[in-house]
């Protein structure tokens, strides 16, 4: 999303592109975090000082990456793509910011890159790829999602999540797009009681709290699934999604 403009932001703050440009290449972390917010506030011009910035590392590097999902224009998506192609060692908070700005300034339209992700070598990768997707990837991905949620299950899974569990994000893209499908809904509710045993404590509260009626007695009865709406809400209204990258 857009960060909106602040009123009460010092003068000082970069207000033209050279400024900006020039706060962008400062050693101070002060002059280049203002550099950065006014880059944001200007759109697309925003978006292309941000794509042609190179030589970055650390932190500024993540900081700058981030932001682009915060501006639109035709320059930053094609950095983010390319960034998302790189691998190796210390490029995982890089490639988690990629998805993350991506998601935000494509919304559905990033759906190909994000079931690309979904396999990723990177957990984190692969955690940040379906946020995306639960928020706001359509119905293309289904299929990718669902053979992602099979080989979760597939064994045991012990590893709890600090915030959100790959397997019920997952879930939640495929509950915004089983819509009125008898087969999809009878695949899903039917893999997911099978290898309920096969899920981590938290996401069998999970479940509980909102898809009581996966546990129903009459298995062979209508499948009866939860309003995705509030769930998808609630991954919209997240500071990870609806927050600027820069405050």
């Amino acid at each position: 999303m857009r960060a909106e403009s602040d009123p009460e932001r010092p003068s000082s703050t970069p207000r033209v592109v050279p400024e900006v440009a020039a706060g962008l290449r400062a050693s101070r972390a002060e002059q280049f975090e203002d550099a950065l917010r006014a880059a944001v506030d200007m759109g697309e011009a925003g978006d292309r000082l941000l794509a042609e910035l190179d030589g970055l590392s650390g932190w500024r590097h993540v900081l700058v990456t981030a932001a682009l999902g915060d501006v639109r224009g035709p320059a930053g998506r094609a950095v983010l793509l390319r960034t998302l192609s790189t691998g190796g060692a210390g490029t995982s908070d890089l490639r988690c910011a990629a998805t993350l700005a991506l998601a935000k300034r494509d919304e559905p339209g990033a759906t190909p890159a994000l079931a690309g992700l979904v396999d990723d070598r990177d957990h984190a990768v692969r955690l940040f790829a379906l946020f995306g997707l639960a928020a706001i990837g359509d119905d293309s991905a289904y299929d990718v999602v669902l053979a992602r949620v099979t080989a979760m299950l597939a064994r045991r899974r012990t590893t709890e999540a600090f915030d959100f569990s790959p397997l019920t994000l997952a879930v939640t893209h495929l509950l915004r797009h089983v819509h009125q499908d008898a087969r999809r809904a009878s695949d899903l509710t039917s893999l997911l009681r099978r290898r309920r045993q096969h899920m981590t404590p938290g996401e069998h509260g999970w479940f509980t709290e909102h898809w009581p009626d996966l546990d129903a007695p009459d298995v062979s009865g209508p499948h009866r699934l939860p309003d995705p709406g509030p769930l998808q809400s609630q991954l919209l209204a997240h500071p990870l999604y609806a927050s600027s990258a820069v405050h």
